[in-house]
């Protein structure tokens, strides 16, 4: 008995080390209005919710992604791109604070290396708007 315990535990902290205790437990099974799932990557930035959602449209414009539902006052937008469906909401976390959520899963499982390089592209695209306001022009 004490053997097939210690087997679990083994199992248990092996199977949460390696990154999949996600699976085990639901991944992307949380819900709600500004809840982030595990599923899930938020970038927080001091911008406007206009602002990021015209950062988030030129970014996903440039990866020639296919929009399949899209409302801005609502701050969401549903996309394709090589069978993979990407999520994305934007926030308003406090007056100068903008949250944005990506989401991307591919066959119903979670890629998040692709949701972190959709986040830094915004993340990017959000400094480069920021350094050409403060650049006084030539």
């Amino acid at each position: 008995m004490k053997k097939l315990f210690l087997a679990m535990i083994c199992l248990g902290i092996l199977v949460t080390a390696s990154g999949c205790a996600g699976f085990l437990f639901g991944a992307g099974t949380v819900g709600g209005v500004g809840a982030v799932g595990l599923d899930t990557i938020r970038l927080e930035r001091y911008i406007t919710p206009a602002e990021a959602w015209d950062c988030t449209s030129a970014v996903l414009d440039e990866m020639q992604v296919t929009i399949t539902k899209q409302d801005k006052d609502a701050g969401t937008i549903n996309a394709e791109i090589d069978n993979e469906e990407i999520s994305i909401e934007i926030l308003s976390v406090d007056p100068q604070l903008t949250a944005i959520n990506v989401k991307v899963r591919k066959k119903g499982l979670p890629s998040l290396s692709f949701a972190d390089s959709i986040v830094e592209k915004i993340n990017s695209k959000i400094s480069e708007m920021k350094r050409s306001a403060v650049t006084p022009a030539s």
